[in-house]
């Protein structure tokens, strides 16, 4: 691909990206306020998040393989922009718990923003060694584009509540269906022939290079990804991190009495914190001790954290500590788990694991929030943050056994490390389902304004 078309694909996705995401940020923090306004139970909340969890694992992989031969990626952002305006618009006009029920399957159906755009990258980074080069920063700058819209669009969902309710939903699906505007307008539709370049060969397969891969073959290939990364103790540890967190979520759920407006802006704030502890804390402290112990450390962090929470501190110490503190440690633990992930991973098998990690986390996200719903029934604001406390600790305990136990606590281990993520990600079509689990790049949560798992390095799960 010439200069000029490189340069001009880039600038249309980032676009593309941006609103996307923009039009997210300005419903998702908001949506704890209207399952309140319908009185739904702790148990009913629970269920929804897994039916959503569910529904985008599915409709990660079956749009993956779509994609790849039965219709174009282009289709897929149109299906995903319109289906998601459907669903946002759904969330403004729902009067009872199964219309808010179907908004959330629906846009977990659909909502494959991040996944297809960057497949889109990657297929015309393929084969090109210049570019290739740039992938990993390509991809960061994607990411970037997405963090940036978590900053900007909580504030302006929270000011738009504040004058009617209705707004927030209205302006996410105005902005969705801009979104399929710009795809018909900047992006060409494919050519009849020779508008896709072939998937790259399966090699396990040994079949030649451009024979397609079957469901099937997708199906096993995942199986055997799956088995090989469980047998890493770093997998389990990063889903581990996945459960505990979606418990702290449901800890901090209504921990404090907020106004409804409040929580957009509480959302800014929460991502600012994240983002500066991410760019500014870990790597320092990362030069000064193992991953292995950074780990164990924010594990103990978050849950004084949740002690800090549990106790009568008020709105304005919660900002200025308890909640700087578990965003700092949520961030610091996301990236020393995924660190220590990359660089154990056998440097051949790396792009696989990656992929099943991902089907891995949303399959965590479908049992987790059924956990949390049935744990925390009855439970009060500062019940739900002692139970968070609690199981940050046997965790950290649980850590900190295993890493003695292998006696891996500097953190070191096979591969990984380097380039290892960039020569794992081209590893073949039968992988891309995996891939394609783990979608739309940043992890944020709706309940209290946290944020659940963040940084470049885990994926994003976008409600």
């Amino acid at each position: 691909m010439k200069g000029a078309t490189w340069d001009d694909l880039l600038w249309k996705i980032k676009i593309l990206v941006t609103i996307d995401f923009l039009a997210v940020a300005i419903l998702v923090p908001l949506l704890s306020s209207y399952f309140r306004e319908l009185n739904i139970s702790t148990e009913k909340y629970g269920l929804m998040s897994s039916a959503y969890s569910l529904s985008q694992l599915v409709g990660g992989l079956l749009l993956g393989a779509l994609s790849d031969h039965v219709v174009s990626r282009r289709t897929i952002l149109l299906v995903s922009f319109l289906g998601s305006a459907v669903s946002y618009w759904l969330v403004g006009v729902s009067h009872s718990f199964a219309l808010l029920l179907l908004s959330r399957v629906v846009v977990g159906l659909v909502k494959q923003t991040m996944t297809v755009c960057t497949a889109m990258l990657a297929e015309h980074m393929h084969g090109s060694e210049e570019k290739g080069g740039n992938r990993a920063q390509q991809m960061g700058r994607l990411s970037a584009c997405a963090t940036g819209a978590f900053v900007v669009g909580p504030i302006v969902g929270s000011f738009l509540y504040r004058r009617h309710k209705l707004l927030p939903p209205l302006a996410s699906a105005a902005l969705f269906l801009l979104n399929c505007a710009l795809v018909l307008a900047l992006l060409p539709p494919p050519r009849r022939h020779g508008a896709k370049a072939p998937p790259p060969p399966v090699k396990e397969n040994g079949g030649g290079g451009g024979k397609r891969v079957t469901l099937r073959q997708r199906a096993f290939a995942l199986a055997r990804d799956l088995r090989s990364s469980c047998s890493l103790r770093p997998c389990f540890t990063v889903v581990a991190a996945k459960l505990a967190n979606s418990f702290l979520a449901f800890a901090m759920d209504r921990s404090l009495v907020v106004e409804s407006y409040a929580l957009g802006y509480l959302r800014s704030y929460s991502t600012l914190v994240m983002l500066g502890a991410q760019v500014y804390l870990v790597g320092r402290l990362a030069r000064s001790t193992s991953e292995s112990t950074l780990a164990a450390c924010a594990m103990a962090a978050i849950a004084a954290a949740a002690a800090l929470e549990a106790a009568p501190i008020g709105l304005h110490a919660y900002l200025a500590l308890a909640l700087p503190l578990r965003l700092a440690a949520q961030g610091l633990l996301s990236t020393c788990l995924q660190t220590l992930f990359t660089r154990r991973m056998p440097r051949a098998d790396l792009g696989a694991a990656l992929g099943a990690m991902g089907v891995l986390q949303s399959a965590s996200g479908v049992l987790a929030p059924l956990y949390g719903g049935a744990l925390l029934r009855g439970a009060g604001a500062r019940g739900r943050a002692a139970a968070a406390g609690a199981h940050y600790l046997a965790f950290a305990a649980l850590w900190v056994a295993a890493e003695a136990w292998a006696g891996c606590s500097d953190g070191s281990g096979d591969g990984g490390g380097g380039d290892a993520p960039e020569q794992g990600g081209g590893n073949g079509g039968a992988r891309s389902a995996a891939t394609a689990a783990s979608v739309d790049g940043v992890v944020v949560a709706v309940n209290g304004g946290g944020v659940g798992r963040g940084g470049a390095g885990d994926r994003v799960k976008v409600e």
